[in-house]
């Protein structure tokens, strides 16, 4: 609920410390674009399914993902990512490329190294969280 106290700046610096203090060793950063306009629910349907897709092939995701809408109002996700690997050993670049192959099908993705050194990313993921339409999850809950 928004009243006129509600204050916007100290909001998305509760969430962005929040993700930045969560887990200190990300392994990605991952930036979705979907092609075509879907609903929401259809762009965490496709995630899901990629997240399920990299547990059949022994890597666990954990992190955040961020909906939000871009100026032409096309889903955008962005998300930081940990992952583990189950029963298999997999270099961060396997599963890099094996994140993009999956979701390139869908629209305009990069996968990259996080680097905190490069600056908050989670500031940056959460810069749309007050407006009307955004979407805040686990990878865990997905």
């Amino acid at each position: 609920m928004r009243d006129g106290n509600f204050n916007n700046d100290l909001v998305i610096k509760g969430y962005s410390d929040f993700i930045r203090n969560y887990v200190r060793d990300w392994n990605f950063i991952v930036d979705i674009s979907f092609k075509y306009g879907i609903k929401d629910y259809v762009g965490r349907k496709n995630l899901r399914n990629m997240k399920l897709w990299l547990e059949r092939n022994g890597i666990e995701l954990k992190g955040f993902v961020v909906m939000e809408r871009n100026k032409n109002y096309n889903i955008h996700y962005h998300s930081i990512i940990k992952y583990e690997c189950i029963g298999i050993e997999k270099s961060e670049s396997e599963v890099s490329n094996m994140i993009f192959k999956y979701l390139k099908n869908y629209g305009s993705v990069m996968v990259r190294k996080y680097d905190l050194e490069k600056g908050d990313y989670s500031g940056y993921m959460c810069k749309k969280m007050v407006d009307n339409d955004w979407n805040f999850d686990l990878w865990e809950n997905l």
